[in-house]
């Protein structure tokens, strides 16, 4: 196991919430979590579904604005996180090339352009949040947001 900072989340519980100011990063060390970002008409729409070793939440740092290109919620039972934190990636980004920081932080504009042209091409709302803050995937409930 890691000696690295992590954290647990349950099914449905809100991990980051699109807009909102980053400042960290996680490695999914167990479990499964979906990313989502609403559409031009207010709908939730799941963009990726990632598993066990695959990272999330890094896009924040190439954005002048420092915030969230998308939300993650926990879509399995138990999920363990491992947490990386602005500061240590930011020291590992700056002992980068300017020519390789321009490479992520255009990477980075492209995906979030992509991604918000996708979600306004899906007819059909795929989550919607209720206002106690429970996640409704089609006709079910995932669970209250807390």
């Amino acid at each position: 196991m890691s000696s690295r900072p992590t954290q647990q989340f349950v099914k449905g519980q809100t991990i980051l919430q699109e807009g909102t100011q980053g400042d960290r990063t996680y490695r999914i060390l167990a479990g499964e979590v979906v990313i989502y970002k609403k559409n031009s008409h207010g709908n939730l729409v799941p963009i990726a579904k990632l598993g066990a070793g695959e990272i999330f939440g890094e896009m924040y740092l190439f954005d002048g604005a420092k915030t969230r290109s998308a939300s993650a919620v926990a879509i399995s039972a138990d999920v363990t996180l491992e947490i990386f934190f602005q500061d240590e990636i930011q020291q590992m980004l700056d002992k980068l090339s300017p020519n390789t920081l321009s490479i992520f932080e255009g990477l980075s504009l492209r995906l979030r352009k992509t991604s918000g042209k996708f979600v306004d091409m899906v007819p059909a709302q795929s989550f919607s949040q209720l206002p106690d803050g429970t996640l409704k995937q089609g006709g079910s409930f995932i669970r209250r947001n807390n």
